[in-house]
């Protein structure tokens, strides 16, 4: 495991292949900035038409959902930068082509 920049545990790439098969798509960058700070990963993945949909990856997407709905308290600086990445990510797929 390696530390991403928000210093949490990230798989490596050698064990992003090994991550649960069960993708969550979602389309709200609020909710996948909410569930990166409560340590998800995340891809963007560009549809047909243009449009980008983030794929979360974890087992209890459900639980965390519904914590976002329900008020949990999370740092604000932390969900601000990870906003400001999320929104790097689908910038970056959507109009450069890149991730």
């Amino acid at each position: 495991m390696e530390g991403d920049r928000f210093g949490r545990d990230r798989p490596s790439e050698s064990t992003h292949n090994e991550w649960n098969k069960d993708w969550v798509e979602l389309d709200d960058v609020h909710i996948v900035a909410y569930l990166h700070c409560r340590g998800l990963e995340f891809k963007t993945v560009k549809q047909e038409g243009g449009r980008v949909m983030f794929m979360i990856n974890g087992d209890n997407v459900d639980q965390l959902i519904r914590e976002f709905h329900g008020g949990h308290e999370i740092n604000v600086n932390q969900y601000v930068s990870s906003l400001k990445y999320v929104k790097g990510r689908l910038y970056g797929l959507k109009y450069r082509g890149g991730e």
